[in-house]
């Protein structure tokens, strides 16, 4: 989070009219920076940096960002709700079990503010949901196009959800011709509108590799697994269950983190109970796209190493693929789509089955209950380690002060490639960081607008870094 704020304070003072029109060359030069290689939202960023003169000094957004985050993840929860036929009671306390969603306070919790914006999926599945809409293909390229200026894990899940959509709409067309047609016509318009926003943000800029380091995958037992890190949970009462507690070794695979929560896990129970009465042949092809995409993404996810707790399974996938999902080198962030779905479907299935029990004024309230009390753990260490993140300027000294005046570059020798550096030798660069505090001089830079060779920014330059030092 300090660091994205570092990062909008070189932004905001870069040119109202350049190319791209989201470059930060100050903060890392030589290294094609852009406002959203270090969690930058362009979204918020640009108009704001527009407006940056009648701004103060030490103006930040994360808290407004933050709060918008929860208000748009309830909201839109409830429109999906509402999509699917619940009703009014029903719709509100499934946009509470959406709300407090592991996956989403878990992003809360790490400050990873452009990857909290999970309301854009639940806007893909509104929009995906539609039956018939002739502005449909509007929004789902706005939608993409927002996603596009937040983070391009979130570009590429609504890309793919939209794309499920046309699908969808393309079996709901008559006529095989016009079908065809529409569906190409939508698939293009896609595309190219992807394309020019990614070119004027800046991504073909980049410099260094566009692979990336390190190997993330999602275990396969991550949607029941309330662990973050071997000694940290999200749940109070699965946490205790002796086949969890004994497996530590896979609670923490990288960014893997998938949890469902009780109520998810309750939904899924639902889902199966319920799955012969709900899964309708209506139901199959209003959802049967959706699914296909949520079941490839899942696949994506888990890699061609799948692993099942500490068993491995070796997938037999051409090299050519394995090397284009490193590109997205968190691809386990595209299990997204699933849980979401899931999160959707199991609330669905247990509102049904309250409802042929008759206890829905009791059950629902008293599940969101106990599915709240089981992650509340989760919650505040959540919160603790957002106020831990707040960071006093160190170097601030008289003597700093009139070095900041009168310099206007700073060099780091040797500098860092923070990414493959630290997946090559991770608990050297560990004390190197910290001997070097990096941070307070990016702190410092930042105050002062001084030219840096150095930056954190998420993707590898190596080169770069050979080049500077």
């Amino acid at each position: 989070m300090e660091i994205a704020q570092y990062m909008w304070e070189y932004f905001r003072r870069t040119p109202i009219l350049q190319w791209p029109i989201a470059e930060v060359g100050a903060f890392g030069e030589g290294w094609g920076t852009i406002f959203p290689s270090t969690a930058g939202i362009v979204l918020l960023g640009l108009p704001l940096k527009i407006m940056s003169p009648l701004l103060p000094e030490s103006f930040q957004y994360v808290g407004l960002w933050t709060l918008a985050n929860f208000g748009l993840q309830g909201y839109f929860a409830e429109r999906v709700f509402s999509r699917l036929g619940l009703q009014e009671f029903e719709r509100v306390l499934g946009a509470v079990s959406i709300l407090i969603a592991p996956i989403f306070l878990f992003r809360i919790g790490m400050t990873h503010l452009d990857l909290s914006a999970h309301w854009l999926i639940l806007v893909s599945f509104v929009i995906y949901l539609k039956e018939s809409e002739p502005r449909a293909i509007n929004k789902s390229l706005l939608v993409t196009v927002l996603a596009l200026t937040i983070n391009i894990y979130l570009f590429v899940i609504v890309f793919m959800i939209s794309f499920a959509a046309f699908v969808k709409q393309y079996f709901a067309q008559n006529q095989l011709m016009r079908r065809h047609l529409i569906l190409i016509q939508q698939v293009l318009a896609l595309l190219t509108v992807s394309a020019l926003v990614w070119w004027l943000i800046g991504y073909s800029t980049f410099a260094g590799s566009a692979r990336g380091v390190g190997f993330f995958r999602l275990n396969a037992l991550a949607f029941l697994n309330p662990r973050y890190l071997p000694s940290a949970s999200f749940s109070q009462s699965l946490d205790k269950v002796p086949f969890l507690t004994g497996r530590t070794f896979f609670a923490y695979e990288g960014e893997g983190f998938g949890y469902l929560g009780l109520v998810g896990i309750l939904g899924i129970a639902a889902i199966l109970a319920s799955l012969p009465k709900w899964w309708t042949r209506r139901n199959w092809s209003l959802l049967a796209p959706l699914t296909g995409i949520s079941v490839f993404l899942l696949m994506v996810a888990f890699s061609d190493r799948i692993a099942i707790v500490r068993r491995e399974i070796q997938l037999p996938i051409p090299q050519l693929l394995i090397d284009a999902r490193q590109v997205f080198r968190v691809a386990n962030r595209f299990s997204w789509v699933a849980y979401y779905l899931l999160l959707v479907l199991g609330w669905i299935a247990i509102c049904q089955l309250s409802r042929r029990t008759r206890v829905t004024i009791v059950a629902l309230p008293l599940i969101l209950a106990l599915g709240i009390w089981d992650q509340s753990v989760g919650m505040t260490s959540s919160r603790s380690i957002i106020l831990d993140e707040r960071r006093q300027l160190t170097l601030q000294s008289a003597e700093w002060g009139v070095f900041g005046k009168s310099t206007t570059k700073m060099y780091l020798v040797p500098t860092f490639d923070i990414q493959s550096d630290a997946d090559e030798n991770p608990p050297s660069v560990e004390v190197w960081l910290t001997n070097s505090r990096s941070a307070d001089l990016i702190a410092f830079g930042a105050k002062h607008q001084l030219v840096t060779n150095f930056a954190y920014v998420g993707r590898p330059v190596t080169k770069q870094v050979e080049s500077a030092n």
